[in-house]
């Protein structure tokens, strides 16, 4: 059996890019692409939970340390490529703002309301990230949106309707679109948290699927 190839440093990645020798060899350049990128994330993501702030009950729901919007966008537009995993980060951060650690977790009004001014707040920048012109895509990044807020309410040992709240949210405020939320319901992989947040949301699963068929039959 061959020996597995050593992951490769950052740092190298970029010297050798750097240099233009990554192209010697096909696994090197992919292993080269693959650090640059991993190195590209973890810049954004370091940026973004600095410059979004906090958000919490103690402050009324302001943003505790935020860039503005605009510096955001233009940070974001300057250094950030739009993608699958840029979309998943930009999501992350957003809702990690609403710190739940400061709040008393069996309050759902006040993480729930934190969440919604977050959400509210960079909504631009959601929207940035999850609405592409390739709808495969879209649909992935909007799903990956729902992993992430599934994720989030989990952590926070899932305060009663929370995660139906933020998937109303989300869907009212044009961030995620039907179609995301039956992919992200109807993906069979084994995700920490899926059965309880499924519970959770079957109401708005229920009610959007009635909207869909009134919709539908509007037209008809």
């Amino acid at each position: 059996m061959p020996a597995r190839r050593p992951e490769l440093d950052p740092a190298l990645a970029t010297l050798l890019e750097g240099k233009e020798l990554s192209f010697l060899d096909p696994k090197l350049g992919a292993q080269v692409a693959k650090a640059r990128e991993q190195e590209q994330l973890e810049q954004i993501e370091g940026y973004l939970k600095g410059a979004l702030g906090t958000v919490s009950s103690e402050e009324g729901h302001e943003a505790v340390g935020a860039a503005s919007v605009e510096e955001v966008m233009a940070w974001m537009a300057d250094h950030a490529s739009s993608s699958v995993s840029t979309a998943r980060i930009v999501s992350r951060c957003v809702l990690h703002t609403a710190s739940v650690e400061r709040m008393q977790v069996e309050d759902v009004k006040k993480i729930a309301a934190a969440l919604m001014q977050s959400i509210s707040r960079w909504g631009t920048l959601l929207k940035k990230y999850h609405v592409c012109a390739n709808a495969a895509e879209q649909n992935e990044r909007q799903a990956n949106c729902l992993f992430e807020v599934q994720g989030y309410c989990m952590a926070a040992n899932w305060p009663q309707g929370l995660c139906k709240m933020v998937f109303y949210k989300l869907y009212d405020d044009d961030i995620v679109f039907e179609d995301a939320f039956n992919i992200w319901r109807e993906d069979t992989t084994e995700t920490p948290g899926k059965m309880k947040a499924l519970v959770q949301v079957n109401e708005f699963l229920q009610w959007l699927e009635t909207a869909q068929e009134d919709e539908d039959g509007d037209e008809d």
